[in-house]
């Protein structure tokens, strides 16, 4: 009888695994329950790319993994296929978390910014920017900006290097009209 399995569980290209007698290749493989019912897919997506999509008893998709524009990629999908939660790396190579709403709207975004510190957005129901919370890599200080539904800073603070607080506020036109604590550098948040 051949030899089904491999010793180890993974192997990699480069490296075969001594005892593994077969292979197995094909452009899609697919999962069935007991009534026939795809519930699992490995294959090539848009563009060439590996994914691995899950779907529930339903026949909806529900979960998937997959490599997009070089970058990998998990999404979370509702009842109704509608992404929900999605974990990936964006474009500038940092990891991302977003959180979607049924209309597949980003309402809370939490990623790693270009300077390698943690960032949490928050979006309206129209997928406007409404706050912002970060640590900036050169001083690891917290910052808190709030937006108005016009897309103008209102209130921005957090602290400076003397670990001052401070507090800026700005009129409806985005300019500073009041600063309570230390000193406001504008590039700052």
């Amino acid at each position: 009888m051949p030899k089904a399995f491999c010793e180890k569980p993974f192997r990699t290209k480069d490296e075969p695994v001594a005892g593994c007698h077969e292979a197995i290749a094909a452009e899609e493989f697919q999962l069935v329950d007991k009534n026939g019912h795809v519930r699992a897919v490995l294959g090539m997506g848009d563009k060439e790319q590996p994914c691995l999509v899950f779907f529930d008893e339903n026949n909806k998709l529900r979960a998937s993994l997959f490599i997009a524009e070089g970058q990998p990629g998990i999404e979370l999908l509702d009842t109704n296929e509608k992404t929900r939660a999605a974990l990936g790396l964006g474009d500038n190579g940092q990891p991302a978390l977003l959180l979607l709403d049924k209309e597949e709207k980003v309402h809370a975004s939490l990623e790693m910014g270009e300077d390698g510190g943690p960032g949490l957005d928050l979006y309206d129901k129209d997928g406007e920017l409404r706050a912002s919370l970060s640590l900036f890599r050169d001083d690891d200080l917290p910052h808190i900006a709030l937006v108005d539904k016009n897309g103008q800073r209102r209130s921005v603070s957090g602290m400076e290097q003397e670990a001052q607080p401070f507090l800026v506020l700005y009129d409806k036109d985005g300019e500073p009209c009041d600063m309570l604590g230390g000193e406001y550098d504008e590039g700052s948040a």
